[in-house]
């Protein structure tokens, strides 16, 4: 019997992968909308700048110790298991240091889905990737960002910044709806060698780094 399929991808390229759920024609035109926790932004740098397909823009808000940035999607609930964020041109103490990206269908109610913590960008306009497990597809997605201080109370900037933020549903595959193999009764029957064939489907085989098998 199968009991596990994990799917192991790799981390990303320097810069923002582009076409995300949030903006798949990267045309300018959501898929819906945003809240932030803290609104309070200077002119050019307001929250949906971190939707805007570029690292030349960026969200900064006067929340010294973070705040939370919410994604509605306006079409229902999608699936996502892997986000990017990227980092501003400047002042580093402003960088996200730790969050919690949450997902829910009714706008109260969240399930913690990823979690990270001590996290560094090395370098201005770096992205890194975070990809993480999740078979459920949710209509609002919520990082509840900290800065460094917020996180432990050094280093105290004067806002959090983000240049840009992509989320996307191809990261680890949750292969237990896929595959369901119960060999017992045939095992019972017949007492003897026995395969079972087992079909699933990948919408993109070519986005397949590595199938660890778990007997």
């Amino acid at each position: 019997m199968f009991s596990e399929v994990v799917f192991e991808e790799n981390v990303p390229p320097g810069g923002p992968i582009g076409g995300d759920l949030t903006d798949p024609d990267e045309d300018g035109v959501l898929t819906g909308q945003f809240t932030v926790g803290n609104a309070n932004s200077p002119p050019g740098e307001e929250p949906y700048r971190a939707l805007d397909n570029t690292t030349s823009t960026k969200w900064l808000s006067f929340a010294p110790e973070g705040t939370y940035y919410q994604f509605q999607f306006a079409d229902g609930p999608q699936l996502v298991n892997s986000y990017t964020l990227t980092s501003a041109n400047d002042a580093d103490e402003r960088d996200p240091y730790r969050w919690t990206l949450s997902g829910s269908n009714d706008g109260i109610d969240f399930t913690v889905l990823d979690t990270r913590t001590a996290q560094n960008f090395t370098n201005r306009f770096q992205t890194q990737q975070f990809v993480f497990e999740n078979g459920t597809a949710y209509e609002y997605y919520r990082f509840d960002f900290e800065t460094e201080f917020g996180a432990t109370g050094n280093n105290e900037p004067v806002a959090i910044q983000i240049a840009e933020i992509e989320l996307f549903d191809d990261g680890p595959i949750n292969f237990t709806g896929l595959i369901d193999v119960d060999m017992t009764a045939d095992w019972n029957a017949q007492q003897t060698s026995l395969y079972e064939r087992v079909l699933f489907d990948v919408p993109d085989p070519a986005t397949l780094g590595a199938l660890v098998l778990d007997l």
